[in-house]
């Protein structure tokens, strides 16, 4: 590897006419030479910039342009917090003043690919902006995260989002679901594997003794002339659990559903809730539509 500006010569060493310090920044280039690659912007590095492969010669090692490498046997005594800072291989901070006006971002990753074919390989020629893997090995005993996201806010005048998921169609071409195996236009893939089943595919819990308003929503929000995010079915269920929904705990209302909100189909019968109100009692009576050949009755 051939540096254009070797990053290992100090700057107090070379003259400060030196033409490759017109600015800070500190290409590095393998001997093949490199193409700076973009993503959306044309933007080139202030600092140091690593490029490898050109378009008449494109890279084929299969090995990273960088590797950062730490082996640890950190005292927990030595840890503030989690340790997210301190034990990291590769910290990104961006830092916003009072005065900007933008978005900080910590780490952008970015992937494309035009690739047709996996040439007979193990993968596929997908293009995946960020990675992430987190293993426990024998004799551990902690959690293997693939990825930690917090969104944190520390003044009322903000907001805080843990995760936001986007699905980018640009084509002319609806997605459609696929209720067999994956769609091709997907918010959030999850599946599990290994040798044995998994726990749970979402989970949302309560280990610091604060609790969500809403645990899942379908909000209401209106743009391009639709309502909501879902067109179709908000949720859906094809597969053949034991139980489609299981209500446990304690609760005020097990199922509560809107006035205006629509029918309730069982097969094909509509069930009509009706409610009668007294001044000496309530009662619900379940009423069959004329077409039900069995008579569904709720006690009094």
């Amino acid at each position: 590897m051939t540096a254009i500006f070797p990053p290992s010569t100090p700057s107090s060493s070379v003259a400060t006419d030196d033409p490759r310090l017109s600015d800070a920044r500190i290409p590095i280039t393998p001997l093949g030479g490199g193409d700076a690659q973009f993503n959306y912007l044309t933007n080139t590095e202030q600092v140091l910039g690593i490029r490898v492969g050109t378009s008449g010669t494109p890279n084929v090692s299969p090995n990273p342009a960088l590797k950062v490498s730490r082996l640890i046997a950190m005292p927990g005594g030595s840890i503030t917090g989690d340790g997210g800072e301190a034990m990291s291989s590769i910290l990104g901070i961006s830092v916003g003043t009072s005065s900007n006006q933008a978005q900080t971002v910590g780490v952008y990753g970015s992937a494309r690919n035009q690739g047709t074919s996996n040439g007979g390989g193990s993968g596929n020629p997908d293009a995946c902006g960020i990675y992430a893997s987190g293993r426990i090995l024998s004799p551990g005993v902690g959690t293997g995260i693939g990825a930690f996201i917090s969104g944190r806010r520390e003044t009322s005048g903000g907001r805080a989002n843990g995760l936001e998921v986007n699905c980018a169609n640009y084509t002319a071409t609806p997605g459609a679901y696929s209720s067999t195996g994956f769609s091709d236009t997907t918010g959030i893939w999850i599946e599990c594997n290994g040798n044995s089943d998994s726990g749970v595919g979402i989970s949302l819990g309560n280990p610091f003794g604060f609790q969500y308003d809403v645990g899942i929503a379908f909000n209401g929000q209106v743009q391009g002339g639709k309502t909501g995010p879902a067109k179709t079915t908000s949720i859906r269920d094809d597969g053949n659990a034991t139980n489609s929904i299981q209500i446990n705990g304690t609760h005020t209302y097990a199922l509560a559903i809107g006035a205006g909100s629509g029918k309730v189909v069982v097969g094909a019968t509509v069930l009509r809730i009706q409610v009668r109100v007294s001044f000496s009692a309530c009662c619900w009576r379940r009423r069959k539509d004329t077409s039900s050949k069995n008579a569904i009755h709720a006690p009094h």
